[in-house]
């Protein structure tokens, strides 16, 4: 329950994350999750990488488990590891997405892309995800308000 251990914890889990170590990464998010019981992201990632531990890695399964670890790492504001794993998802396994997952992905990614100051990549996410569903209202609306910024700071 000591801060700085919880700190130093959470870091290793984002290490495992990164070098596919569910497992390892999921125990880490455990203790998290009990030790912070009021910061349900922890419940969360712990809960998606249970469910992936033990799939083939090129699997629906696992990408949208990966997926669902991005959006809580959102949500604890960790943008760059909740990017890279987007990325991993929409690069490594685009063939596994269903369409529907795949379109939110990329708004998930261009969600985070936008937050981290990162437009051009921002734009190109709502335009992939705009391809995959043309009515997609939410890409449309960011992609509206990119314009938007962009021609007010002309």
């Amino acid at each position: 329950k000591e801060p700085s251990f919880a700190l130093a914890q959470y870091h290793l889990a984002k290490i495992y994350l990164k070098e596919d170590e569910y497992g390892k990464a999921k125990d880490l998010f455990s203790r998290l999750a009990k030790a912070f019981p009021q910061q349900q992201g922890f419940k969360s990632i712990h809960e998606s990488l249970a469910s992936i531990e033990h799939v083939p890695y090129y699997s629906a399964e696992k990408a949208k488990g990966l997926l669902k670890v991005s959006r809580a790492l959102s949500g604890l504001m960790d943008y760059p590891l909740a990017g890279q794993l987007c990325r991993t998802v929409l690069e490594d396994m685009h063939g596994t997405l269903p369409r529907a997952e795949k379109k939110s992905a990329f708004y998930d990614l261009g969600r985070i892309s936008e937050i981290t100051g990162d437009k051009d990549t921002a734009f190109a996410c709502y335009q992939n995800a705009l391809r995959i569903d043309p009515f997609y209202r939410d890409a449309r609306e960011r992609i509206g308000s990119i314009l938007k910024d962009d021609a007010q700071t002309s």
